[in-house]
């Protein structure tokens, strides 16, 4: 194996973190996680790496999105790359300053090829053959594992893994699928928006949405709307008031729009800037709507169109569920009839929304937060060319 023009030249840590020796070794090391943001795991691991004495990162590979091969049923999707390291480490003082960095990302090794936080396996190191069980070198499963052949071509192609062949022609031939670009889930820019009732979810999945796309997150803010409590409590007496107040709160985030490039890098909503009248429809009439009605259109909006909007459903019966645990004071007098005509009109709107790309989940059969692959599966629905995807039990 030739060393790549990138270190040719370059000498080895002197044990004090500088570079001042002759002669380096080069390493290649493939990394995977399924568990607690896995890009964030890889990422990480990568800089502890090139952290660490006598170690320095020469390339890195583009993230990949893989299927899980072998182990237990319904695991999360993984997040793979390869490195190519410059070290003046042994082999295996490498190999055990990666266990080190395994440890030190939670890896627990209790079940066979189970899922994992951080998977750090040393793919070749210089020409070294070694058929120890501890060490085996080259990685003895690398030639036929697409998710390790597929990044691995993108920075070592010539690479060859003992009698296997070159990784180029290997990759070449390997069935790949169930191998993709980790950053095609979400196109540069994007303007995600998530939708549905009181209780459905929206924020929690924004949230975790923006972590995993690396997108900036925009949420609603009922807890600054003074007149909320008291909707909730009196909405005869309070609709006017709330439903101004939340009308000028959107306002001025779109007047942030305007001032602040937000979605540069992407944006996830935990709302819709066009479903305020929704909810004003359901709680004014006559005068009041009137009145409503001509402020909002004083107010001529340009609200930005999202990319894809998710829009979550569940029951009547969940949702007051969900809401009686979080236990909001302001949410303690809302009623089940009102959510029943809120949950009603999300309905109706989203059975013939087609302003953009629609997912919609049900919310009561998928759970977002415990169940990985739920998670996952609306994950890669970001990356369908459908118009509409729909998730539930049946779609996983």
């Amino acid at each position: 194996m030739n060393p790549p023009e990138a270190i040719v030249g370059k000498p080895a840590d002197a044990g004090n973190g500088e570079f001042n020796c002759l002669a380096m070794s080069v390493a290649w090391v493939g990394l995977g996680s399924n568990l607690e943001s896995p890009s964030d795991q890889v990422t990480t691991a990568i800089d502890a790496l090139d952290r660490s004495p006598g170690v320095r990162v020469l390339a890195m590979s583009s993230l990949y999105r893989t299927v899980p091969i072998g182990g237990p049923p319904d695991q999360p999707m993984f997040c793979n790359a390869c490195a190519a390291l410059a070290t003046s480490l042994g082999a295996r003082a490498l190999l055990d300053l990666m266990h080190a960095i395994e440890a030190e990302h939670g890896r627990v090794r209790d079940v066979r090829w189970g899922a994992r936080t951080l998977d750090l396996d040393l793919l070749a190191y210089d020409d070294l053959r070694c058929s120890d069980p501890a060490l085996q070198l080259p990685h003895p499963r690398a030639f036929e594992r697409a998710f390790v052949l597929v990044p691995l071509a993108e920075i070592a192609p010539a690479l060859t893994l003992g009698s296997a062949g070159r990784v180029a022609d290997l990759a070449r031939v390997i069935d790949a699928q169930g191998v993709e670009r980790w950053d095609k889930k979400m196109k540069a820019g994007a303007y995600i928006a998530i939708e549905g009732p009181i209780g459905v979810g929206k924020s929690t999945l924004a949230t975790r949405l923006a972590a995993t796309l690396g997108a900036r997150e925009l949420r609603e803010a009922p807890e600054d709307n003074p007149f909320l409590a008291a909707f909730y409590d009196n909405p005869t007496a309070n609709a006017l008031a709330a439903q101004l107040s939340f009308l000028l709160q959107r306002a001025r985030q779109i007047d942030a729009l305007r001032q602040v490039d937000l979605f540069e890098g992407g944006c996830i909503a935990d709302f819709m800037f066009d479903k305020d009248p929704l909810f004003a429809r359901l709680t004014l009439s006559g005068p009041e709507l009137a009145l409503y009605e001509e402020i909002y259109a004083r107010l001529s909006w340009a609200a930005p169109t999202p990319d894809c909007v998710i829009y979550l459903d569940a029951p009547v019966e969940v949702l007051m569920a969900r809401i009686a645990q979080r236990d909001r004071l302001a949410e303690r007098p809302l009623t089940e009839d009102y959510l029943r005509t809120v949950v009603a009109a999300y309905r109706a709107l989203f059975a013939r929304y087609d302003a953009t790309r629609l997912i919609r989940v049900d919310a009561s059969a998928l759970d977002l937060v415990a169940r990985e692959s739920d998670y996952r599966a609306v994950v890669e629905a970001l990356t369908s060319d459908a118009s509409h995807v729909v998730l539930d039990n049946g779609a996983l």
